[in-house]
């Protein structure tokens, strides 16, 4: 005889589904599929578990339910086959206001495509004049405020993710003079430098090596920060100046429409399941004959970005 108060094959497919073939306890979301030792088939590993139980006997029984509402899409939620169990005999830690909760959750979650992290957010301004020291003796004259800009990045983490050891490698359309941090999570740690070439000195003899003076700014600045805390943004402030007009480097980027020689290529760490996974993204920046700074969307690397090695 049939059990009416069970959950057909479509609507424990329907569970499946709408989980995104995890686990909805949002401590566990374990994979509930895996490939068949066959080479062909799948083997399904989870289970859609009775929010208001079946039976009598069983864990948050609701007597008022029909066996219509019992064996209903709504009164089930899909979870691999340890927790599975544990949701059967075990209704003090299970109630049915909280599975209801992480059921809901669990599919805003997979709606949201947030299995895997969305990539960085950044935001460029570029402002026309020069910010002022706040305290203390300061010179600023109107070539400098022709000569340099200042501009603002802001980094934020839109997905539930934190993430973890971002590496960021800046390659500026102008030379940065500097680079600071406008605001920070108390206790996180932020990097900055610029990308030279590691000079070495050599002899076989006698002899000195020795440098005049300080070595001229960089286009090229490479950014670590140890957590990007979602809805935490971070503010860089960059302070440039133009290349000079017989620069190769500023030839190369005005030669060039798509300006892919100017950008920011990163990586960084996410968690699942308490594994860390890394992702790989770039975000192309432009500049127009104005010196008006744009920065698009971060993507995943699919052609990859005209990398220079060091400016001169």
């Amino acid at each position: 005889m049939k059990d009416t108060n069970e959950f057909s094959e479509k609507t424990k497919k329907n569970l499946m589904l709408r989980a995104a073939h995890r686990c909805s306890l949002p401590n566990c979301r374990k994979l509930t599929i895996r490939p068949h030792s066959d080479g062909v088939n799948a083997v399904i590993t989870g289970r859609a578990a009775h929010i208001c139980g079946k039976a009598p006997n069983s864990a948050r029984y609701l007597a008022t339910q029909t066996p219509e509402e019992r064996s209903s899409q709504s009164n089930g939620i899909w979870v691999c086959g340890d927790d599975h169990d544990g949701i059967d005999k075990d209704e003090l830690k299970y109630p049915v206001e909280v599975l209801l909760d992480w059921k809901a959750k669990h599919e805003l979650w997979v709606g949201q495509e947030d299995l895997v992290p969305k990539l960085p957010w950044f935001k460029l301004t570029t402002f026309n004049g020069l910010a002022l020291p706040s305290n203390g003796s300061f010179s600023v004259s109107g070539s400098d405020n022709i000569r340099f800009r200042d501009h603002e990045l802001t980094l934020t983490a839109s997905s539930r993710h934190e993430l973890v050891d971002l590496h960021l490698r800046i390659q500026f359309p102008e030379r940065i003079v500097s680079c600071e941090v406008g605001s920070q999570v108390a206790g996180n740690e932020i990097y900055a430098r610029p990308d030279r070439i590691q000079f070495v000195a050599s002899f076989t003899g006698g002899g000195q090596v020795e440098r005049i003076g300080e070595l001229p700014p960089t286009n090229l600045w490479v950014i670590t920060i140890a957590r990007l805390l979602t809805n935490r943004p971070i503010c860089l402030r960059l302070r440039s100046i133009e290349f000079e007009e017989s620069s190769s480097f500023q030839k190369s980027i005005t030669g060039r429409p798509d300006h892919c020689y100017t950008h920011i290529i990163g990586k960084y760490l996410y968690e699942d399941r308490q594994q860390y996974f890394e992702r790989e993204f770039v975000a192309v920046i432009t500049v127009d004959k104005g010196r008006s700074f744009a920065i698009h969307p971060s993507e995943e690397p699919g052609i990859r970005p005209l990398i220079v090695s060091h400016s001169t």
